[in-house]
């Protein structure tokens, strides 16, 4: 069974790239999920929330996003990193960020800096992601970026990782299991995937 949900779950994601891509897709059913279709494409910058199947152990999962703008060349998606293992640390770096599921690190999303600030959430023993405060800011270009997020534990609330100041979004559930988005070279937008327990 778990097979067949990762391959469901693989085919949806390679449908909503190719959708956010402009590429043709195949006809049939978008997948597990419902699909309000590509990153950023709401028409607006306001962070919604869209609610998934229910897993094979009957859990709900919530999707909140996209929050930030439309831009980003690139599209991340940590569900092929996290492979459903716990998020255990997240380290931000000048607005970028890196997520660790297990023991295993995430790629960069967003781009090199140089004199950079790094700031890490580690998570303890039973700790949990319970809920994202987000804050974007309008770009040179203007769209919007991703200027900082703030990660609150069923333990304890973390500092700012960036800025503090701009356009408030806020997400939350009972778990964070991953995040997805578009990057450049900085974090544009982000979606943020949650179980509800």
């Amino acid at each position: 069974m778990a097979l067949k949900k990762l391959t469901e779950e693989t085919t949806w994601r390679l449908e909503q790239i190719s959708v956010t891509l402009g590429l043709p897709t195949s006809p049939g059913p978008r997948g597990p999920k419902s699909d309000p279709g590509p990153i950023g494409s709401n028409g607006t910058d306001e962070l919604d929330s869209v609610t998934g199947e229910m897993e094979d152990n009957g859990t709900p999962v919530f999707r909140f996003g996209p929050f930030g703008g439309s831009g980003g060349s690139t599209i991340f998606d940590d569900f092929y990193v996290s492979m459903n293992d716990p998020i255990t640390s997240i380290r931000t770096t000048n607005g970028h960020f890196i997520d660790k599921y297990g023991t295993t690190w995430g790629p960069l999303h967003g781009g090199p800096t140089i004199h950079s600030t790094s700031s890490f959430v580690i998570l303890r023993a039973g700790e949990v992601i319970k809920r994202v405060e987000m804050r974007k800011r309008p770009n040179a270009e203007g769209t919007y970026l991703l200027s900082g997020l703030k990660f609150v534990t069923n333990q304890r609330s973390n500092a700012w990782h960036g800025s503090s100041d701009g356009i408030p979004g806020i997400a939350n559930g009972g778990r964070l299991r991953y995040i997805a988005g578009r990057h450049g070279a900085s974090v544009d937008s982000i979606r943020l995937y949650f179980d509800v327990s």
